[in-house]
């Protein structure tokens, strides 16, 4: 799969592997970079618990993270069923009317 169709386009599916090795673990360690890039060039607010450059990068990941989140949790063919209660509450509802 390449870089444009997994990251930009909501086709597809992403199972679970590429979920961990493409997303998650990839922007956690950058992330960590960045924010220890923030720490050293001294644009980290201890207040707000963001820098500068993490800041950016957060802001430009969320359209890639929201994509791949569609694909691995979106829709799986399958028809949408209403909750239903589970059975002992039913029975003891049923039991308890007059």
């Amino acid at each position: 799969m390449d870089f444009k169709k997994f990251y930009l386009s909501p086709e597809g599916r992403a199972n679970r592997k590429q979920f961990w090795l493409w997303l998650v673990l990839p922007l956690t360690a950058i992330e960590i970079l960045l924010v220890l890039v923030d720490v050293a060039t001294k644009n980290y607010n201890p207040e707000l618990g963001i820098g500068l450059f993490s800041g950016i990068f957060a802001l430009v990941a969320v359209i890639p993270t929201v994509i791949v989140y569609i694909k691995r949790f979106g829709p799986h063919r399958r028809p949408i069923q209403a909750p239903r209660p589970p059975r002992g509450l039913a029975a003891c509802s049923a039991a308890r009317s007059p």
